[in-house]
């Protein structure tokens, strides 16, 4: 089975099951909602999808990916956000080049996992948000790198970033590059696959952090690298996943795309960063052929784990 769809597959079965507790950390739901990317002519079509927690429930964590009804990843499809809302997951996605109307339906599938509780938890999980502004000059592909640490006394157990403007317009041709965690903090990375001045864009990044109260303990980050395919033939994509230890659950995760030379590459765009079963997965793919190079691109995604309560 290709591994996306196993994905799927293992994100539908935990959606089905669920059991109200008392402890937030302890019984969880995942939600999975697609929202179809329209294709017109002329336009760099985008799709915004959102999703909420439950009554009775808080959010944890969530992610996003991008998917084409035949089961494919779409080439020229980008995410630009994937981040906490509320009590909820909004994720964003944009073309990166317009693609002509076809009957076959690319998607953004938004995903959230949500934490059974009486609201007596909900004091226990604060959102931490950074804001930092993308220099848009006509020399050269700008980026931005943003972090968002969690406060003395609290634990990272999750986070997100988005691409956005003050005029609320999602600026054009700029894409999430990183978006994981560190030590205790959340960063994420964005990058202009073409040069746009006169669209001005912020990358917005936001960390989840929880207190003793919440239950969780011995939290650790598992990562996982891939190199990126050097095809000349081919706009290549890159999967991976990163799964949580005996005894330790997912509460959190993370992917960035970086080069061996730890420079950032121009033509690469993050199109999936979404829980699993016990671990998370990333996505990427090349909105633009790179030829092949001495430099190899990589594809890290990162699952942030801990012991829950008993």
């Amino acid at each position: 089975m290709h591994p996306i769809r196993k994905y799927l597959a293992a994100a539908a079965c935990l959606a089905a099951t669920s059991v109200i507790h008392a402890d937030p950390m302890l019984d969880r739901e995942i939600i999975t909602t697609a929202f179809p990317l329209p294709h017109v002519d002329n336009d760099l079509d985008m799709t915004e999808g959102s999703i909420a927690c439950p009554d009775e429930t808080i959010m944890i964590t969530g992610g996003a990916w991008i998917f084409s009804d035949n089961n494919s990843v779409p080439a020229d499809i980008a995410l630009i956000s994937s981040h906490p809302n509320g009590n909820g997951w909004t994720a964003q996605a944009r073309e990166m080049a317009d693609t002509p109307p076809s009957n076959l339906a690319d998607n953004l599938l938004v995903q959230v996992v949500c934490g059974y509780t009486h609201r007596s938890g909900s004091a226990h999980i604060q959102v931490v948000t950074t804001n930092v502004t993308l220099n848009r000059s006509s020399s050269n592909l700008d980026l931005v790198q943003g972090t968002a640490a969690c406060p003395s006394g609290k634990t990272l157990i999750s986070g997100g970033a988005k691409i956005f403007a003050n005029t609320n317009l999602v600026p054009q041709s700029v894409v999430l590059m990183t978006s994981k965690a560190i030590g205790n903090s959340w960063t994420a990375t964005a990058r202009e696959v073409a040069d746009f001045p006169q669209s001005p864009a912020q990358l917005s990044v936001r960390a989840v952090c929880a207190d003793a109260g919440s239950g969780i303990s011995a939290p650790q980050v598992v990562t996982t690298t891939v190199d990126f395919p050097d095809d000349p033939a081919f706009l290549d994509v890159a999967f991976r996943s990163a799964t949580c230890p005996a005894g330790k659950s997912r509460i959190g995760g993370g992917a960035k795309i970086l080069s061996s030379n730890n420079s950032i590459p121009p033509f690469i765009g993050l199109l999936g960063s979404a829980p699993s079963a016990n671990g998370w997965i990333g996505v990427a793919r090349e909105t633009q052929d790179n030829a092949p190079s001495s430099i190899t691109d990589n594809l890290i995604v990162s699952a942030v784990c801990a012991v829950l309560p008993p």
